[in-house]
C-alpha cells in the first residue's frame, strides 16, 4: 500500500472517529466457566496511558463506570478495593500507540480466578477463564469513545455470565432495559 493511501485511510478514521474491530472468539467452555459464580470480587483497571487521561478518559472513572454497569445488570461486585482480598477479578487493560492525531488501541478484558496447579495442588495461581479483546484506531478528539468499546466487552461478559446463571434473569431484563433506554434519543 502506498504512503498516500495509508495517509488517506488514517485521515478518514480520524474524521470518522473510532474504528475498533473485535477479535474475540469465546468458546462454550469459557461461558461455562462462569456457571455458579456468585459475582465479581474486584474490577481492576490497569493504569491508563497518560495520552488517554490527558484527553479525558481516567482510570478511576472507567473503573467506577464498569462496577456500576455490572451491578445494574444484577451481578454483585465486591465493594473492597483491596486486590489481595479479592477471590476473582475482571481485569481491563487498554494499550495505545500515539502517532500525531490518532491512537492505535488494543482493549483486553479478562476474568481471572484462583486455580490450583495439577502438577502441584498446593500452589495457587490466577487463571484466565474468560476473555474478550479488540484492536482499532481512535482519533484524539474522540478518545472518550473508548469507554464504549470497553463497555461492549463488559456487556459480552454480562451476557455470558447471565446465560449460565439463570437465577439472575431479572438482572438481564434490567440490563437490557437500561441499555435500550440509554440508547434511545429523547423525543
Amino acid at each position: 500500500m502506498s504512503r498516500s493511501n495509508l495517509v488517506a485511510i488514517v485521515v478518514f478514521l480520524c474524521i470518522w472517529g473510532t474504528s475498533i474491530t473485535s477479535v474475540s472468539a469465546r468458546t462454550e467452555k469459557e461461558r461455562e466457566s462462569l456457571r455458579g459464580l456468585q459475582g465479581v470480587g474486584l474490577v481492576l483497571v490497569e493504569e491508563l496511558p497518560s495520552n488517554l487521561e490527558k484527553y479525558g478518559l481516567t482510570t478511576g472513572q472507567l473503573q467506577s463506570d464498569l462496577e456500576l454497569r455490572l451491578r445494574k445488570a444484577g451481578i454483585p461486585v465486591s465493594s473492597g478495593k483491596d486486590f489481595e482480598s479479592a477471590v476473582n477479578h475482571l481485569y481491563v487493560r487498554i494499550t495505545t500507540h500515539q502517532d500525531r492525531e490518532i491512537n492505535a488501541v488494543a482493549i483486553e478484558i479478562t476474568f481471572k480466578e484462583p486455580a490450583k496447579l495439577m502438577r502441584n495442588p498446593s500452589a495457587l495461581a490466577f487463571a484466565t477463564t474468560w476473555e474478550s479483546n479488540s484492536v482499532g484506531v481512535v482519533g484524539l478528539s474522540n478518545v472518550k469513545s473508548l469507554r464504549e468499546g470497553v463497555f461492549q466487552h463488559v456487556d459480552e461478559f454480562i451476557k455470558d455470565y447471565l446465560s449460565v446463571n439463570p437465577q439472575k434473569r431479572s438482572g438481564l431484563t434490567k440490563w437490557r432495559t437500561m441499555t435500550t433506554v440509554a440508547s434511545t434519543p429523547p423525543i
